[in-house]
């Protein structure tokens, strides 16, 4: 049974929009992954904003990196979770 293939589109537009929340690392499979970037926001954000900054520029560089690394279809973002490549 063939595996339906991820879109590019919907997984850049995800991390643009949701990125901090891991949205587009869930929509990919990486649970692991999507887990640790809600962690970090979420911790941020209880915090009332104290450890966002901390956390804040390191998120923002982490998700600037995801989406380049989803539009050239490099490291984990070459394939879905599964292996399958991004259509």
């Amino acid at each position: 049974m063939p595996q339906e293939r991820k879109s590019k589109l919907i997984a850049v537009l995800l991390a643009f929009f949701l990125g901090s929340f891991g949205v587009h690392d869930f929509y990919a499979g990486y649970t692991m992954r999507g887990l640790i970037k809600l962690g970090l926001t979420t911790l941020s954000i209880l915090t009332f904003g104290v450890l966002g900054i901390l956390f804040g520029p390191v998120l923002t560089v982490w998700i600037i990196v995801d989406i380049i690394m989803i539009l050239i279809g490099g490291g984990w973002y070459s394939t879905d979770s599964k292996g399958n490549p991004f259509q």
